[in-house]
């Protein structure tokens, strides 16, 4: 088996692009899976080779971004948050804002992903996390905009943020809960919490790219995805909350009692 990680969603694009017969399985998010439709760069799954799929949430089933779920079995998700060193900061404002604070310059980090960066600063503006309104969306920018030239922020891949974060380089960060739980694990010093303005939500799908050369061995694959019992394992071992509705009978304790997750 080859697995090959991407940085960010746009890389994942143009790697589906320019190597469309080099991949039978990948995961992706919502927010670029109509993308991946639109631009034929995924194919339709057979749902008559997933008899578990029924296992499914009905929660992450039906969404804008593939409405009747013909091109994706829903993974995992949970939502996008800050993590910290607490061996340099004591005790951060639980609020968008402390990614904006003068005492962290030259420490903080921002996701590479327009959408991620773009509802942090909307909530941190006091804003919908969903707006249209162009003078909401001026507002962020803006915001974006100074983070960078007063604070020095990069926006950068989640391998970095990870690295950063484990090094201690990076001192505050926004991130996804299933790296934060791993990495909190890994490292004493890092904690995490949800901003109290609240947070978008991730929901990671597997989808097969349309010139897959494996298409029926990736299926069989996502069918042994959804027994209960291996979505678990998954959430177990990643810290995350799972898509499949029955999987959580058999997800530990400890990752059920955290709020950030569930």
């Amino acid at each position: 088996v080859e697995f090959v990680s991407f940085g960010n969603l746009d890389e994942q694009e143009a790697l589906l692009r320019s190597r469309p017969s080099d991949f039978d399985l990948t995961l992706t998010s919502g927010v670029k899976m109509a993308d991946l439709i639109a631009t034929q760069l995924i194919q339709p799954i057979q749902k008559e080779l997933l008899p578990l799929f029924g296992n499914m949430d009905q929660r992450f089933l039906g969404l804008g971004s593939d409405p009747e779920n013909q091109y994706s079995v829903p993974y995992m998700w949970g939502p996008t948050l800050i993590a910290y060193r607490s061996d340099k900061i004591a005790e951060p404002a639980q609020a968008w804002k402390s990614l904006w604070d003068e005492r962290y310059r030259g420490h903080v980090l921002m996701l590479d992903e327009p959408f991620d960066a773009y509802a942090s600063a909307l909530l941190a503006s006091g804003h919908d996390i969903n707006s249209q309104d162009p003078a909401k969306l001026d507002d962020a920018t803006k915001l974006l905009l100074d983070q960078a030239q007063r604070l020095g922020t990069r926006f950068v891949d989640i391998d970095e943020v990870r690295e950063k974060l484990l090094s201690g380089d990076c001192w505050i960060t926004m991130t996804y809960s299933s790296d934060a739980g791993v990495l909190a694990e890994k490292e004493e010093n890092i904690a995490y919490f949800i901003p109290e303005e609240g947070a978008s939500l991730w929901l990671d799908s597997f989808v097969i790219p349309r010139e897959a050369k494996n298409s029926r061995a990736a299926h069989l694959f996502l069918n042994y995805f959804c027994r209960p019992e291996v979505a678990a394992a998954n959430s177990n071992e990643l810290w995350c909350a799972s898509a499949n509705r029955e999987a959580r009978r058999f997800i530990s304790e400890e990752i059920k009692e955290d709020p950030t997750i569930y």
